[in-house]
């Protein structure tokens, strides 16, 4: 056994150090520009939307295409950070990660988007759906992120309607409780 792991070593160390050199243009990686990199994007997000529909389709294939939509996605944000769709590409990211289960990762894009983005169009909803990963899917609750996003929405949103920053409040004031016990509790207000 300790000869063939032997062998493979030195075998793994020959291909590696040999052959072509550094400098050797077959090494470099070209970029896409960023309007191919967009239409890419559009046949993936097709792609998904078909493979979706297709309630007895493979999941593979589902989760396959979804992983290329979201690399595309990627690609074109660190790529071309400042291209105006850079902001709705991390949107897409965050929701295609929401969408698959993987939360945290969900609330790690959206909180990039809302650091580097601060003027994106869906900012509210984003902030919104950060309310909703941290106190109901990422485990343990974390309510002071929950807390803390709330109080973002009051400071950046100052105008909203006064049904949804009693909606807000209401939360707020009742941090402690989860999600669930919350509903229990807006039920008995209501009645």
């Amino acid at each position: 056994m300790k000869k063939y792991l032997g062998i493979v070593l030195v075998a793994g160390l020959i291909v590696s150090c040999g052959g072509e050199t550094k400098n050797d243009k077959s090494y470099k990686t070209e970029v896409p520009e960023a309007s191919v990199l967009i239409e890419g994007i559009k046949v993936l997000e097709d792609s998904v939307l078909k493979l979706s529909m297709d309630l007895n389709g493979p999941k593979q294939m589902k989760g396959l295409a979804q992983q290329a939509l979201i690399e595309k996605l990627l690609l074109l944000y660190r790529t071309y950070p400042k291209h105006e769709k850079a902001p709705s590409c991390l949107d897409k990211v965050q929701m295609a990660y929401s969408t698959i289960g993987v939360h945290e990762l969900a609330a790690k894009f959206a909180d990039t988007l809302l650091m580097k983005y601060p003027k994106y169009e869906n900012r509210l909803l984003i902030i919104e759906s950060q309310i909703t990963n941290y106190d109901q899917f990422i485990k343990p609750r974390d309510k002071e992120k929950v807390k803390s996003y709330y109080e973002m929405i009051f400071k950046d949103f100052p105008n909203l309607s006064e049904e949804k920053k009693e909606d807000y409040q209401f939360r707020l004031d009742n941090i402690d409780l989860t999600f669930d016990e919350l509903i229990e509790k807006q039920m008995e207000r209501i009645k």
